[in-house]
């Protein structure tokens, strides 16, 4: 709800302030106003581009229109374009529309107008209105959305014939378009739209748009021409005719200048006066004397009704000049489409008039390639006497077995149109010679292809007399859950001989509602945390609070608060320093440096202020809280960011390295604080490598140690110096030991005993995430070593902060890796340990990419994962209650025998034990195989002195199964290369027969998927490997057939044979979606349900599907009220009930809301 109301309160203020400088569009009662907090909308934003920009380039680049004085945008429907159905606002030519979602509203269209001329320019329409129902969030957010001549004309044309406007919602989800990628560059509606009415044909009439769009937008030639706007296709093509003939000579009052003007904006828009342009088959040129253009047939609601001798095919027709049409029939498999001949249909084929209700009959028995085992479509595509009109596909179908006509079931009826739980189903038998039949039993649904019905049947259904009214019970609900519509059920009887002749009941729906409770959430703590950050500074008073200042957070954003962090009570606490009447103001910034004197007074030096480097000062006293800018005198010290200060016994501050502007310094600069006056130090000894993103550390002899750092290359540095402020020389110190190799954005601190420790960082090679790396170094012996904590640690991570306090606990908080962190950590034995405040385990924390299994007995169990801070988790949990109450599982666990922190792993549990494999953690992606026989409370690597050759390459975001003799597979999943961003992923198959201790390939990694030679009459093409993927899932099912679903690849193999050869599925389902991120899991009836996820523009998912074929797919529910999910985990138990664990939401944060159930 944040979000959202930031949203209101963003829209309203663009409302108001617009509306006060006249830049408001009118729009009826209450057009101006913004939704109330209760109406779900789509708010849409983008740009006006100017006549003749180029479609295709980002709108940055693109020349937008005029200011928003210039023009008026309205939102209306397409029915009434009078009447406004929402509000919009521009300014400079970017608008903001908000459209409440309303039952009554189907379409949405922008209009952009003249303010005082009144004359359309610009439309776009933008799809149906989404229904309420339809989303779960209040508001729907479209961005970048283009309205220029090329989405006129669609949205011309698309007016023209109404008919072949597609129902597809403008969104269902948040998107942002791209016009730098192809993919994301339109809506989906947008796409469909172009698709029905020709591209060819838009991009003819976006020619004549952006001809008339530049004359009357000209101030020159605006009023000569007098021309009418752009609200509708005949006003365009009149105007457009006219202003053909007037380039031609046919306009004698316009001067030459205005003639030739004229002449140059046809001639860019690439169109000769002679032959104009071709919309829809018409020519229009300047000989042209009919302003009406030709409408295209539209082929609506194509339905197939399968039968063994003929498929007859349903259909409405219409076409806006009533023309006699001509219509083609094909049959598609896949993404081949095959002509079927005249000669095998008969009915409404050609000389069709306009209408509803037409039908085609096609025989069949000319098609022998017609597999039973294939999943088609048929399409009709019309035409008149010009164009070809708009096509249209039926729903999947199967074709029908052959039969011997011995058996005849019919008149299948139902109790309702409408029916849940137990109902019955009679139909009457036919049988030559009485023989007694055994029946089978089916359903379908839209007739995309058909599903037996195997268990749940009872009455006659096997050694059934022929005979009227026979009686089938059948438990629907272990079909079909949740509210399906059109389905009918198929019914085929068999004898001893052959099959007979099957029968299709009426349409009917299904209601079997699936309720969702939820049985865990985690309350966040009350407790206000800073925001999460990086390039940020602290230090630690005399009271051993923490103070932190500053930095930049997730969203790039550079923060001017303050913090203090009480350890004594675990507290953070935001300070709001009282300023004095310093004439400038504190700003926001990042890359300072903060330093603390004797009484406690904090420093505040340099850093960045809106990118830009800055060489002010800034003094905070920690009693008051009074902050105040300071002015120095002596010499001019330059700005700067990324250098480092300390502050000495005697109240000198000193400056070291940074970056000023475009230059690395290497300059030393002394801060007297109270006489407050600066030094530029002239420094003797060895020649100090200029640096930035370095650490240093002063001791109390008065020598600044400095490590690490980046050079004028933005090299990592492994250096060590040493300056001595007493002398003013810089010594280079050769370290025994460890090497450093910390390289640059780390921290330090000082310890007792002349010890510094150096925390995190980032180097150059195969560290893009950073490191949690921690070294010690000794400054009497200048030994450096290597501290490796047993304990849980604090992820990897660089630009982080760290201090010591007068207790000598060390802490860090924050930095950045692949996320930005907000988490504290400390340790109090010198970096051995650490401990984390924020964990209080008591309950699990919100995750995602962790793992669950769920035992024999119903106990539920969490492992491992992300949590909120970024963190990798280490931590298993468990619940005996359906998640209700949980107990930490490991929390006193040595460890050396704990779970080791991970994401991306996959689990799995046998005959009591749980195992876990692979993932990734700090130092990459790993190929161990865990193992648990003490629920979750020790854990053993299996796989520790197995040799290299035999595991599993290492990966994360896989999948792993186990069949019911022990034999384990990992399947697919990815690692990190190069700078731990680019994935690499695979398409591998991996079995271990020996419980996860050895493992061998099973099959080739091969990057493209070749085809084997299928053997003769084989129905299927048999692969040696699916496509690389991750972030899929896998499900075993009773036979031992292996499927992968979904990932990175958005397609559903299986294998029969172990991995060794895969099958691809074909959906014959188009409304199902495939995804990435989701959990699957299969019931005792055989049907895998796929739940939540990713769809394939990163939005996730709250929506849950099953299937007893993986060809057709079924919509169980919606999950109204819980959160659309990513990354989460499921299990189910042994009465069938499903649970949903954890997950992460659209912004990547983990969901409260942990734990779900239904029972489907």
């Amino acid at each position: 709800m944040k979000t959202t109301y930031k949203n209101y309160i963003f829209l309203f203020f663009l409302l108001v302030s617009v509306s006060l400088s006249g830049c408001l569009s009118e729009g009826g009662d209450g057009g101006d106003a913004a939704p109330s907090a209760a109406q779900k909308s789509i708010v849409i934003t983008g740009n006006i581009i100017a006549p003749g920009s180029a479609s295709a380039d980002p709108p940055s680049k693109q020349t937008t229109a005029g200011g928003g004085d210039d023009y008026i945008v309205t939102i209306t429907g397409i029915d009434d374009e009078s009447a406004t159905i929402g509000s919009a606002v521009l300014v400079n030519a970017s608008f903001t529309a908000s459209v409440p979602l309303s039952e009554t509203v189907r379409y949405a269209l922008i209009n952009v107008k003249e303010r005082f001329a009144g004359r359309t320019l610009y439309k776009n329409l933008l799809g149906r209105v989404p229904e309420a129902s339809e989303i779960s969030g209040n508001i729907i957010t479209v961005k970048n959305v283009t309205v220029n001549d090329y989405s006129t004309a669609r949205t011309l044309l698309a007016l023209e014939n109404k008919n072949a406007v597609p129902a597809v919602p403008i969104a269902l989800d948040n998107i942002e378009l791209d016009q730098n990628d192809a993919s994301k560059s339109k809506t989906e509606f947008e796409k469909t739209l172009e698709s029905k009415l020709g591209p060819a044909n838009i991009s003819e009439l976006k020619k004549a748009v952006e001809i008339l769009s530049r004359a009357i937008s000209d101030t020159g030639l605006k009023a000569s021409l007098n021309f009418s706007g752009n609200d509708n296709c005949r006003t365009v093509v009149k105007n457009f005719i006219d202003i053909l003939k007037i380039s031609a000579g046919g306009d004698s009052k316009l001067g030459p200048i205005a003639s030739q003007k004229i002449r140059q904006i046809i001639s860019d828009a690439k169109v000769d006066v002679s032959q104009g342009i071709m919309v829809n088959g018409d020519i229009i040129n300047k000989d042209s004397v009919s302003a009406s253009i030709n409408h295209p047939p539209v082929i609506s609601n194509v339905s197939v009704i399968p039968g063994f001798e003929n498929i007859v095919v349903n259909y409405d027709l219409f076409d806006a000049d009533s023309d006699k049409c001509s219509v083609e029939v094909f049959l598609v498999l896949d993404s081949l489409e095959t002509a079927i001949g005249a000669q095998y249909l008969s009915g409404d084929i050609s000389e069709v008039t306009s209408g509803a209700n037409k039908t085609i009959t096609w025989k069949i028995s000319s098609a022998d390639n017609l597999s039973k085992f294939n999943n088609y479509k048929i399409k009709l595509c019309p035409s008149d006497a010009k164009t070809i009109g708009v096509s249209e596909y039926s729903r999947l179908f199967s074709a029908p077995a052959e039969t011997g006509h011995k058996l005849v079931v019919s008149n299948i009826t139902l109790q309702s149109s409408e029916i849940s739980g137990d109902t019955v189903i009679n139909y009457n038998l036919y049988a030559e010679n009485n023989h007694l039949c055994d029946i089978k039993v089916y359903f379908s649904i839209d007739y995309a292809g058909t599903t037996e019905i195997t268990a749940g049947l009872t009455g006659d259904i096997k050694n059934v007399s022929p005979g009227t009214r026979k009686s089938i019970g059948w438990q629907s609900r272990n079909d079909l859950s949740g509210y399906i519509k059109n389905v009918r059920i198929i019914i085929s009887p068999n004898d001893s001989e052959n099959n007979g002749i099957e029968s299709i009941s009426p349409l009917f729906n299904v209601n079997n509602p699936v309720a969702f409770t939820k049985t865990f959430e985690y309350s966040a703590s009350p407790d206000i945390l800073p925001d999460k950050r990086y390039y940020h500074a602290a230090v630690v008073d005399s009271g051993n609070k923490m103070w932190i200042a500053g930095g930049m957070n997730e969203s790039g954003k550079t923060l001017d608060d303050f913090w203090t962090f009480d350890a004594e009570v675990n507290k953070w606490t935001r300070i709001t320093p009282s300023d004095d009447d310093t004439a400038e103001n504190y700003a926001a910034r990042e890359s300072h440096s903060m330093s603390i004197d004797s009484e406690n007074r904090i420093w505040i030096v340099g850093g960045r202020i809106d990118g830009a480097p800055t060489d002010d000062i800034w003094q905070i006293d920690t009693a008051s809280s009074s902050r105040k800018k300071i002015t120095a005198t002596g010499e001019a010290f330059s700005a700067r960011y990324g250098h480092s200060a300390s502050i000495d016994a005697g109240g000198m501050l000193w400056s070291v390295g940074g970056k000023t502007g475009g230059t690395v310094s290497c300059e030393i600069w002394r801060l007297d604080t109270k006489i407050l006056e600066w030094k530029k130090i002239t420094a003797g000894g060895g020649a100090f490598t200029p640096r930035y993103r370095h650490a240093s550390v002063i001791d109390s002899t008065g020598k600044i140690w400095c490590f690490g750092g980046l050079d004028s290359s933005d090299k990592s540095l492994d250096e060590i110096w040493r300056f001595d402020t007493a002398g003013l020389s810089w010594q280079k110190v050769a370290a025994t030991g460890e090497k450093f190799e910390t390289g640059a954005y780390q921290t330090c601190v000082m310890g007792p005993g002349g010890k510094i420790y150096i925390i995190g960082g980032k180097s150059d090679v195969n560290d893009g995430r950073g490191n949690n790396k921690i070294f010690c170094f000794d400054t009497s012996s200048y030994s450096l070593t290597r501290i490796n904590p047993q304990s849980d640690i604090f992820e990897s991570r660089y630009a982080l902060i760290s201090v010591i306090d007068s207790k000598n606990k060390i802490y860090v908080m924050g930095g950045r890796s692949i996320n930005v962190f907000n988490d504290t950590w400390y340790s109090e034995d010198f970096c051995r340990s650490w401990k984390n405040p924020g964990i209080d385990h008591i309950r699990p924390c919100p995750r995602y990419n962790h793992s669950s299994v769920i035992s024999d007995s119903g106990r539920i169990f969490i492992i491992g994962g992300i949590g909120n801070f970024g963190n990798y988790l280490n931590d298993v949990w468990y619940s005996d209650d359906s998640g209700a109450a949980w107990v930490e599982a490991n929390k006193d666990t040595p460890y050396d025998k704990k779970f080791t922190a991970r994401y991306g792993h996959s689990s799995f549990i046998y005959q009591g034990k749980i195992y876990v494999t692979g993932g990734g953690d700090n130092t990459g992606v790993l190929n161990d195989v865990l193992c648990s026989s003490d629920n979750g409370a020790t854990w053993a690597d299996i796989t520790k002195d197995t040799p290299e050759k035999k595991k599993f390459s290492a990966r994360a975001r896989h999948s792993s199964v186990v069949n019911s003799s022990g034999k384990m597979w990992v399947i697919g999943g990815a690692r990190y290369i190069f700078d731990n961003s680019n994935a690499y992923e695979y398409n591998d198959t991996w079995v271990s027969e020996d419980f996860g201790a050895t493992w061998v390939i099973v099959n080739p990694n091969l990057q493209t998927i070749l085809k084997s030679p299928a053997a003769s009459g084989q129905a299927e093409i048999v692969y040696p490997s699916f496509p690389p993927t991750s972030d899929h899932t896998s499900v075993i099912d009773k036979n031992g057939r292996i499927y992968v679903i979904g990932g990175s690849s958005p397609q559903t193999w299986y294998s029969d044979d172990g991995g060794v050869k895969w099958r691809k599925f074909n959906v014959s389902t188009p409304e199902f979606s495939m995804r990435y991120g989701h959990s699957s899991v299969v019931d005792s009836k055989g049907r895998t349900f796929v739940i939540g996820g990713s769809d394939q523009i990163r939005t996730p998912v709250n929506d849950v599907w099953y299937t007893a074929d993986f060809s057709n797919w079924i919509m169980a529910a919606k999950m109204p009220g819980i959160s659309a999910r990513t990354g989460h985990s499921s299990v189910i138990d042994k009465n069938g009930r499903i649970y949903i664990i954890g997950g992460k939401n659209s912004k990547s944060e983990a969901v409260n809301d942990m734990c779900y159930y239904f029972e489907p």
